[in-house]
């Protein structure tokens, strides 16, 4: 789910945008085709309560509305922004407060202080974003720290950044930092502003909640982390035999350790454990030596044909098994997920092509396959029959056109049927991958999970039958020897 932090609603000031204006059904409408799940209202130095409501109620249960403002503030004459985001439970309190101060200027000229701020605003525990370094208007380095060593929710204060880059280096530097989108133009925000925004790896489902994260609250973790499905496995990764305990998350899982301490095997381990699982898992190291680097795969040195010892190259085969990978057979926590969860928008449940059933791909193959050698050996029957002088011995001339003939009517025909077959192949795996993109988008801009395509078993059982038909071949050819 991804979180923006700053958007504007309103034009309030004289350099504000007039594409900043929107109404609730079109917010509601933007924001629910993108996967944003968080947004933050800020305009500047005004909250409107009313409109606020409205939207709320326009977007229902759709995805999260947190109230905030853009406040000018004003230190030592130098002019900067800052964001304040209060829980939804403080929104007309927040109104009131701004109000309040700024009775007696208009939006365009209001400032307040970095002191004044806390004193107004600090009781609400609010999130306190300062625009920082290239997001200007920007406040110093000291401006964030008093604004740290004034507030009692000092986990709460954060540097917004332009981008994601940006962000990365502030946080590598030990700064809390985030960015959003300050839209100024609705209708570029799903094609430009959404696609840019943070992803939050957690399902944050308040503001109460996102702030125990940032206080690195334990119970809050565990309970994001509990509705991520996590599974006990046991592996032996190293040559003691002992058994090792993990607990791995239906998520990205990070190991520590220094070099030598015995993450490769680790990983290895794990790779072996949801192969025998029949779940597909690939496993990549860096600074690995390239084997094509090292051995002469591509046989660009071999000078021999091996066709003239009736030994296969097995191109096909060692291609397969090249990209062998293991195909993941449907968990049950899948299905159990799915159906756990309903759809809330009900546009979704109109789009009945996520629901089709999948074509078996494999069997278009295999029949393809087949008129595909068929046509290869017959072509091979008439070359053969055009060159042998003892076919022209045995048979007159007539019945020798007559079986030219016939093999080529036969060619022509297991031509036309393999042109067929691929296009029934073909047809077949663009209607399997319409199915699951509907699925995939269904998924991305509701934030619910997608319907499993099937169970998985045929398709892992007809992969390992691939690989070993293609294995066994590769061994027989090796195994043959050189006239």
């Amino acid at each position: 789910m991804k979180i923006d932090i700053h958007v504007h609603t309103k034009k309030t000031k004289q350099g504000d945008a007039t594409t900043r204006e929107i109404d609730a059904k079109r917010f509601h409408e933007i924001i629910s085709s993108t996967e944003v799940k968080i947004v933050g209202i800020t305009n500047h130095n005004v909250f409107d309560f009313t409109q606020y409501e409205e939207f709320v109620g326009e977007v229902g249960e759709d995805f999260q509305i947190w109230p905030g403002v853009e406040l000018d503030i004003l230190e030592d004459g130098r002019r900067g922004h800052l964001i304040l985001i209060v829980s939804p439970e403080h929104a007309k309190i927040l109104e009131d407060t701004i109000v309040k101060i700024t009775e007696d200027s208009d939006p365009d000229s209001f400032n307040i202080s970095i002191d004044d701020v806390i004193s107004y605003f600090d009781k609400l525990k609010p999130l306190y974003i300062a625009h920082y370094k290239n997001k200007k208007p920007d406040l110093l380095d000291k401006d964030v720290e008093r604004i740290f060593a004034k507030t009692t929710n000092k986990n709460r204060v954060l540097k917004e950044a332009t981008n994601a880059v940006s962000a990365g280096i502030f946080i590598s530097h030990g700064h809390a930092s985030i960015y959003g989108s300050d839209v100024q133009n609705w209708e570029k925000y799903q094609s430009f502003h959404s696609k840019n925004l943070p992803d939050l790896r957690l399902p944050v489902e308040s503001f109460e909640q996102f702030c125990l994260l940032l206080d690195k609250d334990q119970m809050a973790i565990d309970t994001l982390l509990d509705k991520k499905q996590p599974e006990k496995i046991r592996i032996k990764p190293f040559k003691d035999d002992a058994w090792l305990e993990l607990i791995v998350y239906d998520d990205i899982n990070i190991f520590f350790g220094a070099k030598g301490t015995g993450k490769s095997e680790i990983l290895t381990a794990i790779g072996s454990y949801y192969a025998n699982k029949g779940i597909g898992c690939r496993k990549f190291e860096a600074g690995t030596v390239r084997l094509e680097d090292t051995y002469d795969l591509s046989g660009k040195k071999i000078q021999v044909d091996l066709k003239d010892h009736n030994i296969d190259y097995c191109n096909k085969e060692i291609e397969i098994i090249k990209n062998a990978h293991e195909v993941s057979i449907t968990s049950l926590p899948r299905y159990r997920q799915f159906y756990s969860e309903s759809l809330k928008n009900q546009k979704t449940k109109r789009i009945k092509i996520k629901d089709f059933v999948t074509v078996n791909t494999q069997k278009f193959e295999r029949e393809f396959e087949n008129v595909l050698n068929t046509n290869i050996k017959v072509k091979e029957f008439k070359s053969y029959i055009d060159k042998s002088p003892i076919i022209k011995e045995v048979l007159s001339e007539d019945k020798i056109d007559t079986l030219a003939s016939i093999l080529k009517e036969a060619i022509e025909g297991l031509e036309e049927k393999s042109f067929e077959k691929f296009l029934e192949g073909k047809a077949a795996f663009l209607f399997n991958g319409i199915i699951e993109k509907f699925k995939k988008e269904v998924s991305r801009k509701t934030g619910t999970p997608t319907k499993p395509s099937g169970i998985g078993f045929h398709e892992y059982a007809a992969n390992r039958m691939k690989i070993e038909i293609a294995a066994t071949t590769i061994l027989e050819n090796i195994g043959k020897k050189s006239r």
